[in-house]
Formats: C-alpha cells, sequence, structure tokens
C-alpha cells in the first residue's frame, strides 16, 4: 500500500531533507498554485515569493521524517529459496520490503500450502513435510501488506520407499509413481504387467520400461574367432547409472561367482562388452547381477 504524509510549506523553504522519492526538478508558482516534480504534486501558497528547486542527486530522508512517502513493493521470505527434507519442519521469515530499500513490519502475514497434501504451513510460517514421491517443488502463497505471491518450496525425496499406497515393497517410490501413478495394482516388484518376463524389479534395475515389451534387458553369448577359449558377453541395455557385475558356474550345483578379470566396456549402440578369456570348460552358464 501507499502511506503518504503531506506537510504544509508556508513562508520561505528552509533547507532540508527530501522524501525518500528522487526529485531531480521542482517548479513553484509565485502566488497560489501547484508544483510538481517526478512523483510529487503540492499545492502552495507561498505569497511572493517564486522560483525552483531541485536535487542533483538523490536525497534520503532522516528516520521519522514526517515526510517521507514509500511503496511496498515486494515480500521476501526467508531462508530462500525455502527447501526441506520430507517428513521434516521449516520455519520460514517474511519481510515487506519496501521501494526505499526499508522493510515493513510484516506481523501480519498469511501462508497458505493451496491445498497442498504434501505439506502444511501454520500461522506462524511454519513448514510441515509429508512423505513424496520424488523430488517435488510446490507453490506457497505468503500474503502481507496488501501483497501476495507465490514462493516455490521444494520438497527433497530423502526416503525413497515410503510413500502411500507403494510403501515398503523394496521398489523406489518415485520409479513407480512416474510409471503407474498411484495405481498400485501392477506397481508390485514381483508383477510382469507388459508381460515380457521381467518382473517390475528387473525393469527397475535395468532402466527400462516396465510397460513395453520391446523395452527388457537381454544377454547373448559369441565366439571370440581364432579364441577358442574365449567368449564375447554382450549385455544391452548398458545404463551409466548402473553397475554390472558378470558370474559364473559350470553347473546350477556349484554357487556362482564374479567371472575373474572381467572389464564391461561400453559400446556405442547401448551394448557393453566383456570377454571371458578362461572359457577352458566343457560348459559354462553366465548371468549378470545388476546393482
Amino acid at each position: 500500500m501507499r502511506a503518504i504524509r503531506l506537510i504544509s510549506l508556508i513562508g520561505l523553504l528552509p533547507l532540508m531533507h527530501a522524501a525518500a522519492q528522487e526529485q531531480t526538478h521542482a517548479t513553484l508558482a509565485p502566488a497560489a498554485g501547484r508544483s510538481s516534480g517526478g512523483n510529487i504534486t503540492n499545492d502552495a501558497t507561498l505569497g511572493g515569493i517564486g522560483g525552483e528547486m531541485f536535487a542533483d542527486t538523490q536525497v534520503i530522508s532522516r528516520p521519522g521524517f514526517a515526510g517521507q512517502l514509500y511503496d511496498a513493493v515486494y515480500i521476501d521470505v526467508e531462508p530462500g529459496p525455502p527447501v526441506v527434507a520430507e517428513l521434516g519442519t521449516l520455519l520460514l521469515n517474511a519481510f515487506v520490503m519496501c521501494d526505499d530499500d526499508t522493510t515493513l513490519d510484516a506481523s501480519g502475514v498469511t501462508w497458505s500450502n493451496l491445498g497442498s497434501p504434501f505439506f502444511t504451513v501454520d500461522a506462524s510460517g511454519l513448514i510441515t513435510a509429508a512423505a513424496v514421491p520424488g523430488n517435488i517443488t510446490l507453490p506457497l502463497q505468503v500474503a502481507a501488506a496488501g501483497l501476495a505471491g507465490d514462493v516455490s518450496l521444494t520438497i527433497y525425496d530423502t526416503i525413497p520407499d515410503n510413500y502411500g499406497p507403494f510403501a515398503g515393497d523394496g521398489l523406489d517410490d518415485a520409479w513407480q509413481q512416474f510409471w503407474f501413478g498411484d495405481n498400485p495394482a501392477l506397481a508390485a516388484p514381483g508383477l510382469d504387467p507388459d508381460g515380457d518376463g521381467q518382473s517390475n524389479l528387473t525393469e527397475f534395475l535395468a532402466i527400462t520400461s516396465p510397460l513395453d515389451p520391446a523395452s527388457r534387458i537381454t544377454t547373448r553369448i559369441e565366439p571370440v574367432p581364432g579364441r577358442p577359449t574365449h567368449r564375447l558377453l554382450i549385455l544391452y541395455p548398458w545404463r551409466a547409472e548402473r553397475t554390472y557385475t558378470w558370474e559364473w558356474t559350470p553347473d546350477f550345483a556349484t554357487p556362482w561367482q564374479p567371472l575373474p578379470g572381467a572389464v564391461i566396456t561400453p559400446q556405442a549402440d547401448e551394448e557393453a562388452h566383456t570377454t571371458d578369456t578362461n572359457a577352458v570348460d566343457a560348459r559354462r552358464l553366465y548371468r549378470v547381477k545388476i546393482e
């Protein structure tokens, strides 16, 4: 809002500090009349005195000067930008900033979560975050001194398996929310909604689509020309976000063990190649572990 205080000018004008507005030029009528300059208009009677007043630089009023003019222009929220972990709390403070670089008392500030289910905010500005399905940024409304606006509040998903219908099932909530919305019927780790023979847990680890049968992880074994004791192990698709370990066993009765000296080399087509240089057994079984 705008707070305006009027000053009556009587007789001569003494040198004084002007209002917190920049007034670079003003004309004064020699008798009753109107003077103007910048954003200020003044009606006054000055007898027979006339002339003009001006300031070469911006002038600032002393504290408490009765003629100060200001506008409340925006609300500053601290700390900002506000960030809170899920299930955590954060106390915010609001300040009304004016165009003269001063602040107003924001004791009348009001807060609103705009109906979000992911956090609450009380009259003191205390944020309490709920469980979220992934990192999420939401609007927080703040109002004071006739001003209102939204602040972006970010809630971090610090507990990956605690959200709503997906909580505690062993899969990342954000991944389940992305693919299945809030419907847990198809989202359980052991289900295979696209029928490609790979469970949701496998699709999550492989970073493939659980709703597209053509999107699945595959492996194959190829001979290495001229090297009868070598085998080329091929994995598709390879993802930089995952760690892969090839394991082998001569038969299903023998425990699986990591393939010695295996080096996984990514290729340009999302394949990754590994060579077993000691395939001397009559039979070797291979599998890949994804983490």
